[in-house]
């Protein structure tokens, strides 16, 4: 189920939200894994790279809430990948294109 690491980068999409909290460049603060408490299935404690904080969130009820901290727990399925590959994927691409002297 873990698609990303600390540090990452994801792009937010499936916000209950979306006007406010799509497509927001985001880094993966820390893996939560599963919370039951908020109903996370398994979860990333993510903030926005620009700094700013997102608006508002939904809660554990699904009730509106205003994030008091930069960092927000989102649903993996709230997250896609920034770039097709992680990083070092060029380096580990070009390694196996090397030809094989003997």
């Amino acid at each position: 189920m873990k698609r990303f690491r600390k540090g990452d980068l994801a792009v937010t999409v499936n916000s209950r939200a979306p006007l406010l909290n799509n497509g927001h460049i985001v880094r993966i603060v820390e893996v939560a894994g599963p919370v039951p408490e908020y109903k996370v299935e398994f979860g990333y404690y993510v903030e926005r790279i620009d700094g700013r904080r997102f608006v508002f969130i939904r809660g554990p009820d699904g009730e509106p809430v205003v994030p008091r901290a930069r960092e927000v727990l989102a649903h993996h399925w709230q997250l896609r990948p920034l770039a097709k590959n992680g990083p070092g994927a060029t380096a580990r691409r070009a390694r196996r294109k090397i030809p094989q002297t003997a």
